[in-house]
């Protein structure tokens, strides 16, 4: 990532009216809560909480300026409704890197 932590931080603060550090605990609200809904999402066994956790993601990402894990959690969400469940993995796997590189830029 080309931007550093306490830049994003301040970056995404300013846009919210916000300290950086309310962005950084917002952030790891996220962090912990992608956790669940990627579970959440690999199980797909009920249909439907796999489409609300996608869209969890996108959501809280794209709230926090975190736009590529955004549109990966958008991408499985769109497929979920569609029916489409053989393109998750691969789509999984694209949302599992832009979490690492989020966690990457929160050095967590």
């Amino acid at each position: 990532m080309s931007e550093s932590k306490i830049d994003w931080l301040q970056r995404v603060a300013d846009m919210h009216g916000l300290d950086p550090e309310d962005i950084e605990e917002i952030a790891e609200m996220c962090i912990e809560d992608t956790v669940e809904n990627i579970a959440m999402i690999e199980d797909l066994s009920d249909m439907q909480t796999a489409i609300r956790a996608a869209h969890s993601i996108k959501g809280s990402a794209a709230n926090i300026g975190q736009q590529p894990l955004s549109d990966a959690a958008k991408t499985i969400e769109a497929s979920l409704k569609d029916g489409d469940t053989g393109s998750i993995p691969a789509k999984l796997a694209e949302l599992n890197s832009a979490y690492q590189d989020f966690k990457t830029l929160m050095n967590l």
